[in-house]
């Protein structure tokens, strides 16, 4: 319970550093920061709705101005799914299989 408070804290304050009046000052470049910013970002899209790429930018845009390399990493990281155009947020289910295809 201790690591998951302490986990926590630590993502919080990379939130706290990177985003500023609710913008993204910067992209981090270390990997482990870049996965805090992505998982928040993630949680701006709702779960069961498709969105085209257009939605997708609309919403990044609206932390950084460089929308595309953050859709890029979403979709590297498996937190966003594309096909024909088409976005959406992957099942536990989706990611899994899809990290297992990776293999």
């Amino acid at each position: 319970m201790a690591e998951n408070k302490t986990r926590e804290i630590e993502e919080e304050l990379v939130l706290r550093r990177f985003l500023v009046d609710g913008r993204l000052r910067s992209v981090p470049a270390r990997q482990k920061k870049k996965e805090v910013v992505l998982r928040f970002l993630i949680q701006q899209f709702e779960g069961e709705r498709i969105y085209t790429e257009s939605g997708v930018n609309s919403v990044l845009a609206s932390y950084h101005e460089d929308f595309a390399s953050l859709r890029r990493y979403l979709v590297d990281a498996n937190l966003l799914q594309r096909e024909n155009g088409m976005y959406w947020r992957p099942t536990p289910e989706e990611r899994g299989l899809i990290a297992l295809e990776e293999r």
